[in-house]
């Protein structure tokens, strides 16, 4: 893979894109970017980071936190809700 092609493969997993949409933009299979993604650890770094901040990309995108969080409500068994107006 040439230093382009892994530029182009890197940004757009940071843009949101999947692994295999990535590899399309970048003009190689997805296989392909797996591949150099198991034989180069730096490389393979660079790609958890990327799909790390796509994740967080697609998460604002829709609007949505990236930690969960808690709703507010308490549970409560099915005898004490009937009897709560």
């Amino acid at each position: 893979m040439t230093p382009a092609r892994a530029a182009i493969l890197l940004e757009a997993l940071r843009d949101g894109e999947t692994m295999t949409g990535a590899a399309e933009r970048a003009g190689i299979s997805r296989r392909t970017a797996y591949r150099y993604t198991e034989r180069d650890a730096e490389f393979g770094e660079q790609v958890k980071e990327a799909l790390e901040t796509g994740r967080r990309t697609r998460a604002r995108r829709r609007g949505k936190h990236t930690r969960l969080r808690t709703a507010g409500y308490r549970l409560v068994p099915m005898s004490e809700a009937a009897q709560q107006p």
